[in-house]
């Protein structure tokens, strides 16, 4: 309850007592008289004030302490009120702020734990671009850490829970802090595409895997760092274990030891990958490892290699006149070079041709008894991309729902 004064309650009050002050019956009582009587002032400006309507939000910090109270009231009726109201708070930050109090002062397990409740139904029913679903997250995250075992228990429980919301807050707030990513907006992560997960995880190219490009570019803002590690739940979900996220350490970031092996124990090793600064935009076909070359397997759509011609079934032999035996090698040779520089690659073309639909290709399809001319070699230019686009990402809050153009992993 607000016990502050109405302002025509405390003009009449402030009359009443200067009255009393000047008017006193006898100059030795005055003192007594004018404390009593503030005191009964006070008590009927209060009683006259619980019935006044609340504060406007953003006037002041609602005060929950009177409502949390009746969480544990015998009445059932009386507890629903309380939640009711409660819930009435979330509509604005400043009461989301004053029920992240609560949870982290009550002293009551059971009323932080329903007071987390409605905390939770904001978390998950709320748009995740709107600020009441960020300052809950906040407070969730906070909690999270709370030595209160039961707060810290529950909050996590949530998160855990309720990992895709996290996912869509961090990626929220990572797209404010202007950190490089694909795709951009987070519910194409979960839409059914053409390209949908195989059974070893989703298509690192496709719009159901999240690529962040960690390069020079990364804020020295601890924040980011912090959100990063909220996307945790992208690294357990698929169907065996494949992940829905890669991140990218591009030559030249700024992480350190310390935080890279922090995020190999979230996410493992083989999600954080270390390349340079150029992307051919390949992916490999990692079944038909002949000890010589590499077999392209996939090529992302407007890369460096879609746009020097190359295509999946393509074997690439050479880079610069250095033969190669592995996809390993390929992306060694391709960290000695910046962004604009022209590289010849020696192909052979379509030594396999992918199937529709399958993940493996087959040779080529040919008569019965027709005898194959083996294939020679050729020089391509190759001029290099970087691993994303330099423009600006768009804003947060205004996320078009079209598919962006990607990098694949090399």
């Amino acid at each position: 309850m607000d016990n502050s004064f109405p302002s025509h309650q405390q003009t009449l009050a402030d009359r009443n007592l200067n009255t009393l002050m000047c008017n006193g019956p006898l100059p030795g009582l005055r003192s007594r008289a004018v404390r009593l009587a503030a005191a009964l002032l006070f008590c009927m400006a209060s009683i006259a004030a619980f019935g006044q309507d609340p504060p406007s939000a953003g006037t002041a910090t609602p005060d929950v302490s009177a409502t949390t109270s009746q969480l544990s009231a015998p009445e059932f009726s009386r507890r629903q009120q309380a939640v009711q109201s409660l819930r009435s708070l979330t509509e604005t930050t400043e009461g989301i702020r004053a029920l992240g109090q609560a949870i982290e002062t009550h002293p009551d397990p059971e009323t932080v734990r329903r007071v987390i409740d409605v905390l939770e139904i904001t978390y998950r029913d709320s748009n995740f671009r709107q600020p009441q679903a960020f300052e809950v997250s906040e407070i969730l995250e906070r909690a999270a850490l709370s030595g209160r075992w039961y707060l810290s228990e529950a909050a996590r429980e949530i998160l855990d829970r309720l990992w895709t919301r996290r996912v869509e807050i961090a990626i929220t707030e990572l797209n404010r802090l202007k950190i490089p990513m694909e795709p951009r907006d987070p519910t194409l992560l979960w839409q059914a595409s053409e390209r949908q997960s195989s059974m070893f995880g989703s298509d690192p190219t496709s719009n159901q895997h999240l690529k962040i490009y960690i390069d020079e570019t990364w804020p020295a803002d601890p924040k980011a760092f912090q959100l990063l590690q909220r996307l945790e739940g992208l690294a357990a979900w698929s169907r065996i274990g494949g992940g829905l996220i890669s991140l990218y350490k591009i030559d030249g970031n700024p992480l350190t030891v310390e935080q890279t092996a922090l995020l190999k124990g979230i996410f493992g090793d083989l999600r954080i990958q270390e390349r340079g600064r150029v992307c051919l935009g390949v992916l490999q076909q990692s079944m038909f490892e002949s000890g010589k070359g590499v077999l392209i397997g996939r090529v992302e759509k407007g890369s460096s290699a879609d746009r020097a011609g190359l295509k999946s079934g393509d074997m690439i032999l050479a880079l610069n006149g250095e033969e190669l035996s592995d996809f390993e090698e390929l992306v060694k040779l391709l960290r000695q070079f910046k962004v604009g520089d022209t590289i010849t690659m020696t192909v052979i073309p379509q030594v396999v041709t992918p199937r529709r639909n399958f993940e493996v290709p087959f040779p080529p399809e040919e008569p019965p008894g027709t005898e194959r001319e083996p294939k020679l070699p050729k020089d391509v230019q190759v001029t290099l991309r970087g691993w994303y686009e330099s423009e600006e990402p768009p804003a947060a809050d205004n996320v078009p729902p079209e598919d962006k153009p990607e990098r694949s992993p090399q």
